[in-house]
């Protein structure tokens, strides 16, 4: 994440949040709708690819159901929609403090304190970020132990994917992005800031593969 903030990558957090840019009509629906799109489609390709490389590496080729990275994809495919949905806006709110802090703070050592602090958070809680888990359904389900999961099956997946994506969309979108453009102090400023910074990084997605 730190990688995509400093080379200015099109990620989907900053693109939930580039989406509430439309009430304030700094950017019009269709264009938010086709970064959002584009943006997840992507992130989804490049994590799915480079989760199947990592599955054949040696550090998780020989990975068995009781290993972490396991043991975590089978709880969070176990949970409800409820649940889901729920992680889903937790996690992106501690993202979307790291990125909302990436644009606002000049300090480049408190940036990275941040950031590093933010994605610990929702790791630690096991909350449910879409990208993150990408990457990390991709590495175990395209491992050798992917089909001895029963929970780690391509419609439960799917949905998974569907609804944290729901989550981390109202998360960012409603409950950081929203709040912050309604702010007096922000209400200008941070909205344009937000747009000028995703045309710079319109095309980042397609990096990820």
């Amino acid at each position: 994440m730190l990688y995509f903030f400093k080379w200015r990558v099109s990620n989907f957090e900053h693109d939930v949040l580039n989406s509430w840019s439309v009430p304030k009509k700094h950017i019009k629906w269709s264009k938010a709708i086709a970064i959002l799109f584009y943006c997840t489609l992507f992130n989804l390709i490049g994590a799915m690819f480079i989760g199947a490389l990592f599955a054949n590496s040696s550090a998780f080729n020989g990975i068995n159901a009781n290993e972490f990275i396991a043991k975590v994809a089978e709880l969070k495919l176990s949970r409800s929609n409820e649940l889901i949905l729920l992680e889903g806006i937790l996690a992106n709110v501690f993202v979307n403090v790291a990125i909302l802090s990436f644009i606002l703070i000049k300090s480049e050592e408190a940036k990275l304190w941040i950031v590093i602090s933010a994605i610990f958070m929702f790791v630690y809680l096991v909350n449910e970020h879409v990208v993150a888990n990408f990457a990390s359904f991709s590495i175990v389900k395209f491992s050798p132990v992917g089909n001895s999961i029963d929970a780690l099956n391509w419609l439960n997946i799917i949905r998974h994917w569907a609804v944290s994506f729901v989550g981390n969309w109202i998360g960012g979108g409603i409950l950081i992005r929203v709040s912050l453009c309604i702010l007096k102090p922000y209400k200008n400023t941070l909205c344009r800031l937000i747009v000028k910074e995703k045309n710079l990084q319109i095309g980042g997605s397609f990096l990820l593969l």
